[in-house]
């Protein structure tokens, strides 16, 4: 019984430990949209290690995405868009 009890503790520690909270970014938005190239805008988050965007044109199933963008950014272009089409696009915070 002792057993089950320290390894439900273990676990929850580890857990704990393993996943610091990260917030979302706020205040999304897109500028500078031209006929192939959209900038992606957000306000920082706090603790941020870094940030991954994905986006991909409304009608296709496949998504297309930006890795590892620096903390201290707070703008990415999103590039090599077809022209006249509408696009969707989603960040996370990835925190360390």
């Amino acid at each position: 019984m002792k057993r089950f009890v320290f390894f439900i503790f273990l676990i929850t520690a580890v857990i704990g430990d393993c996943m610091p909270q990260c917030f979302p970014p706020s205040t999304l938005f897109s500028s500078n949209i031209n006929y192939s190239n959209a900038e992606a805008n957000w306000n920082t988050t706090s603790g941020a290690h870094h940030y991954k965007i994905r986006y991909k044109e409304i009608s296709s199933s496949t998504w297309l995405y930006k890795n590892n963008i620096s903390n201290t950014l707070n703008t990415k272009l999103l590039n090599n868009l077809t022209p006249l089409s509408d696009y969707i696009w989603q960040i996370r915070t990835h925190c360390d």
